[in-house]
């Protein structure tokens, strides 16, 4: 199921899915030439653990924040955390119960107006359902904030709760 709709000037995208880990691999990204995708397609990559697809996009002072645990501060600890998460998820298959996105310009109030900055932010919601081989399932609501400084990754912060299966 997939829909789309204009929601107060910021775009959302609703659509469920199922993933085997681990994800089947794109060609890679030539060095020093990030692939064509949208600040949109890079988060929903980075929070449907397509990693390989939203790495090359991080900012050399990307910060994300697991609320509750520390900051995972660089472009190297992220890629690090990433790899685990990857490695954690192996045999697991994954269904998007929820997958949505909403995209919108961040604003500053200058004076009394508020001012529309370059910068874009993304938010992606989800509810995951994960199935080990021996079919324990875990079910995980999550919602992650992604910031994009031309066009690059600057800051996740990441809401994650396990919820009764």
């Amino acid at each position: 199921m997939r829909s789309a709709a204009t929601l107060d000037g910021c775009r959302w995208q609703h659509e469920a899915e199922r993933i085997q880990h681990p994800p089947k691999r794109g060609p890679p990204a030539q060095e020093g030439r990030p692939m064509d995708l949208t600040n949109e397609k890079i988060a929903r990559a980075f929070s449907s653990h397509r990693f390989e697809v939203a790495l090359p996009h991080l900012a050399g002072d990307v910060v994300w924040t697991l609320v509750g645990a520390e900051p995972v501060i660089g472009p190297e600890a992220v890629k690090q955390a990433c790899a685990r998460t990857s490695a954690d998820l192996a045999g697991i298959t994954t269904e998007f119960q929820r997958f949505r996105t909403v995209v919108g310009n961040e604003s500053v109030v200058v004076g009394n107006e508020s001012v529309v900055v370059a910068n874009e932010s993304v938010v992606v919601d989800s509810l995951a359902r994960y199935t080990d081989a021996g079919g324990d399932v875990s079910v995980v609501a999550s919602c992650d904030i992604y910031d994009f400084v031309d066009g690059r990754v600057s800051e996740i912060v990441s809401y994650t709760v396990e919820l009764p299966s």
